[in-house]
């Protein structure tokens, strides 16, 4: 069984989206990006590091939605159940500790995200609002 293992985070610089390989060191949170071959590390300096803001850090689910966009971890997402369309759930992409799968997280419960047809591009990194409480 072969499995895409990457990441994503936004840059520190704040120039978007960077998309690789992990690497947590003491003085911060990087990813080596895919278009990469190398990275050589001496000292503190670092060629080919960019350095990723820690909580944007989402590992790829390996689900991708209806228009190929691809799922991450703490992504936020509205998804609609494959068999009943009137059901629709959004939430926090997380991992499911207890059933070892993807969820959506929606009040206290976790729905197994390979259950729903769902639009990965809710981002609340991209759009702060979404966080905002309204009364």
């Amino acid at each position: 069984m072969s499995r895409t293992i990457k990441f994503r985070g936004k840059r520190k610089n704040g120039c978007g989206w960077v998309y690789g390989n992990l690497i947590i060191m003491n003085d911060g949170v990087w990813i080596i990006p895919q278009s990469y071959d190398c990275v050589a590390i001496s000292g503190k300096v670092c060629h080919g590091l960019v350095e990723v803001i820690p909580s944007t850090v989402g590992q790829f689910t390996g689900l991708e939605d209806k228009n190929d966009v691809k799922g991450y971890h703490h992504s936020w997402v509205t998804g609609v159940h494959k068999e009943n369309k009137n059901n629709t759930r959004t939430g926090e992409i997380v991992w499911d500790e207890k059933n070892f799968r993807w969820g959506i997280q929606q009040n206290g419960w976790t729905f197994p995200l390979d259950t729903l047809i769902a639009c990965y591009d809710f981002e609340i990194h991209d759009n702060p609002k979404l966080l905002e409480v309204t009364e």
